[in-house]
């Protein structure tokens, strides 16, 4: 019996493997949570009262951010410190090379008010 040549014939879909991209997203959560853990346990050594939270949504409007970045807020929620580690921003300021950096601004009038609430 010869085969219709209108009939087209289905291949089986092949799956493949998921990207090694995909596999690593899926395990962020567990990633990050492993990553700050050592951070976290130093903020607790050194400020045992201080209320410490992880906001995966933060992020600075800088991209020459290069890893975490933080903010130090008051009770009240005003931001009395902020900074992170930035690699990218002594290129851009003209390094030959990547300087592994970190820092952060203090708003000094800002402490002052809240020591003396």
């Amino acid at each position: 019996m010869q085969e219709d040549p209108s009939v087209t014939k289905q291949t089986p879909l092949r799956t493949s493997p998921q990207p090694p991209a995909l596999r690593r997203a899926e395990d962020l959560p567990e990633r990050v949570a492993r990553s700050l853990a050592p951070r976290l346990a130093m903020l607790r050594a050194v400020l045992p009262q201080a209320t410490v939270s992880f906001e995966a949504s933060f992020s600075p409007r800088l991209d020459y951010y290069t890893g975490i970045v933080f903010q130090m807020l008051s009770p009240g929620g005003a931001v009395l410190a902020s900074g992170g580690q930035y690699d990218r921003l002594l290129q851009r300021l003209g390094a030959s090379q990547p300087v592994t950096a970190a820092g952060c601004a203090v708003w000094i009038d800002r402490l002052e008010e809240e020591l003396l609430r």
